[in-house]
């Protein structure tokens, strides 16, 4: 390797980092310009593309009131991915995070694809069946969502975005006990948020449709 070789993989990594720890700060424009400078110097970096797209989808996700802005993010998110795609060790996880985006974009089929992918790659990949769990029940498919929603809670035990979503879709298919042993959990382990809310409101105050937004997580 010669010097100038190891002059780029040093400043490449050095934004990497550098932008990992600014994405921690809550500092995500200036984590996206650090990424994509290290980038350009390792352009055959798979970590650093899939770095770059979760950024841009967390810097969409902070921009959700600028629709026009936020779309362009997911949009650009989708593209790192894709540049991750052929150089990545963990192909689930880019294709996780553009079917992430599709669905944030409202494009359904093409967030369906790409799930499909991504559990193909890793069927046990949490992430995604939550996701595509989500997804399914959004789209009004909640048989197809459960046993995938069940499947993540064996992965991540303590993963309450799967023990929530797990108990609406239970709920709405009249499962009642699992709805019940996730209400349960979900009572000893509530963190706040809306999704957690729902999952606890009385039988009969639940809607008959999955109530999420039709958004998904990366």
């Amino acid at each position: 390797m010669n010097i100038l070789s190891v002059y780029r993989t040093y400043r490449g990594y050095s934004g990497i980092w550098a932008a990992d720890s600014l994405a921690s700060k809550g500092q995500l424009e200036e984590a996206v310009k650090h990424n994509r400078q290290a980038v350009a110097y390792l352009p055959k970096s798979g970590c650093g593309w899939l770095s770059l797209g979760q950024k841009y989808f967390k810097l969409a996700e902070k921009k959700r009131d600028k629709a026009s802005i936020c779309r362009q993010l997911l949009k650009d998110a989708v593209e790192a991915a894709e540049r991750a795609l052929p150089v990545t060790d963990n192909p689930e996880s880019a294709l996780n995070l553009i079917a992430a985006s599709y669905m944030n974009l409202e494009d359904y089929d093409q967030a369906m694809r790409y799930y499909v992918r991504s559990i193909s790659h890793d069927p046990n990949y949490a992430l995604t069946l939550v996701n595509f769990g989500n997804l399914l029940a959004y789209k009004g498919q909640p048989e197809r969502a459960l046993p995938l929603l069940s499947r993540a809670v064996i992965v991540e035990p303590k993963n309450i975005k799967a023990h929530a979503l797990r108990c609406l879709v239970a709920s709405n298919l009249g499962e009642l006990s699992i709805a019940n042993s996730e209400a349960e959990f979900l009572s000893a382990n509530d963190d706040g948020s809306w999704l957690v809310k729902e999952a606890l409101k009385p039988m009969s105050e639940k809607g008959a449709e999955h109530k999420n937004v039709g958004r998904s997580w990366n």
